[in-house]
C-alpha cells in the first residue's frame, strides 16, 4: 500500500482557489478597491525587487573586475593615469572621484578633465589639509552611491508594513456590511446568510499577507546586500586614504615641496624655551603681616563687619555660618 502522500493524484487536488474565486465574487466595492490597490503594490514591490536585486549583484560583479585590475596596478595612480574605468562600480566611483581631486591639487589645475590629461609632477606633494579636501570627496562619491543602491527600497518597505493594514482594513469593513446587512434584513443570523460576506471580508487580509510577505523576505535580502556594498566601500576609502598619505602627502610643511629635495628641509631643533618663573610667595595666614591678605571685614557690610570676632582669619563658609547664627539669636 502507498503512502497517503504518494497516492494522490495531482488532477484531483483542490489548490484552494475555490473558496479564493468565491470570496472575491461576494466582496463589495471597498474590499474589490482594496484588493486592487494591494495588487498594484504587490506588482511595484515585486518589480523593485528585480530591478535592485540586478543592480546589487551587477555591482557586486563590477567590483570584483575594478579590484582586479587595481591589485595589478605598480602604483595607486596608475589606473588613474591609465584611464582604467568600470562604470557602475561603487568602489570604481570612490577611486575615480579621489583620485581626481588628488590630481587637481597635484597638478594645480581647475578643470578635473585637464588634471586628468595632464602628466602628474613626479616629485609633487600635498598637505595634509589638500589631503583632508580629497577625503571629503571620497565620502561625498561613497554617500551618492548610498543613494543610489538604497533608492526604491522605501517601496518595498511601504508593502512590508502597510499591505497587511490595508488587507485588515478590507476585513474589518466587510464584517460590518456584513452584520450590517443582517441586521436591516430582520431575519435571524444564520451561518448560511454570514458566510458570503464573512469570506469576502477576510480574502483582503489574505491579499495583504500574500503582498508583504514576499517584501519582507525581498527587503531583508537587499538591505543586507547593500550593508554589505557600503561596509566594502569604507574599507576601501580608509585603504586608499593610507595609500595618498604614504606616497603623496608632506606631513612637515604646509606648502607643497619637492619629495625629491625633502631631506634638505627637516626643520632644525626645537628652540629652547626660558625657565619657568619662580612660583608666587606663600601669603601669610597671620593678619597684619607683611604680604598678608586683606582682612575679611573689608568684604562685608558694616554690620555684618562688626560682628566678625576677633582672631586669625578661618574658612569663609564657616564664617558666614557664624554670622547667620549670630543674627537669629538676636
Amino acid at each position: 500500500m502507498l503512502p497517503p502522500i504518494l497516492a494522490l493524484n495531482i488532477n484531483n487536488l483542490d489548490w484552494g482557489t475555490k473558496g479564493f474565486s468565491y470570496a472575491l465574487n461576494e466582496s463589495h466595492l471597498p474590499g474589490l478597491v482594496i484588493t486592487g490597490s494591494l495588487l498594484l503594490l504587490s506588482v511595484i514591490s515585486w518589480s523593485v525587487m528585480f530591478s535592485k536585486l540586478a543592480m546589487v549583484s551587477g555591482a557586486a560583479q563590477k567590483n570584483y573586475r575594478f579590484m582586479f585590475g587595481f591589485r595589478k596596478a605598480r602604483t595607486v595612480m596608475e589606473p588613474y593615469e591609465a584611464n582604467f574605468s568600470v562604470p557602475g562600480s561603487p568602489l570604481y566611483g570612490v577611486y575615480r572621484t579621489g583620485s581626481r581631486e588628488l590630481a587637481i591639487h597635484l597638478t594645480g589645475a581647475i578643470d578635473p578633465e585637464e588634471a586628468r590629461r595632464s602628466r602628474l609632477p613626479p616629485d609633487a606633494m600635498i598637505t595634509p589639509d589638500q589631503m583632508g579636501a580629497v577625503r571629503n570627496a571620497m565620502d561625498r562619491a561613497i554617500g551618492e552611491a548610498v543613494v543610489s543602491l538604497e533608492s526604491k527600497m522605501t517601496f518595498l518597505a511601504t508593502a512590508v508594513s502597510g499591505a497587511p493594514f490595508l488587507g485588515l482594513l478590507g476585513t474589518v469593513w466587510g464584517v460590518m456590511e456584513t452584520f450590517s446587512g443582517v441586521a436591516s434584513s430582520g431575519s435571524s443570523a444564520s451561518i448560511q446568510s454570514m458566510a458570503p460576506g464573512v469570506a469576502a471580508a477576510l480574502v483582503t487580509t489574505v491579499v495583504g499577507l500574500l503582498v508583504a510577505i514576499p517584501a519582507m523576505f525581498g527587503y531583508n535580502f537587499l538591505v543586507s546586500r547593500i550593508r554589505t556594498h557600503i561596509l566594502e566601500m569604507h574599507n576601501f576609502s580608509a585603504e586608499l586614504t593610507s595609500l595618498f598619505e604614504r606616497e603623496f602627502v608632506n606631513f612637515s610643511y604646509a606648502a607643497p615641496v619637492s619629495r625629491d629635495g625633502y631631506d634638505s628641509y627637516r626643520p632644525g631643533p626645537a628652540p629652547t624655551m626660558p625657565p619657568y618663573p619662580d612660583p608666587m610667595p606663600l601669603v601669610p595666614a597671620h593678619p597684619g603681616a607683611v604680604g598678608a591678605a586683606p582682612p575679611i571685614e573689608s568684604f562685608l557690610p558694616p554690620r555684618a563687619a562688626a560682628r566678625v570676632p576677633e582672631g586669625p582669619p578661618i574658612n569663609p563658609i564657616a564664617q558666614q555660618a557664624a554670622l547667620r547664627r549670630q543674627q537669629s539669636g538676636q
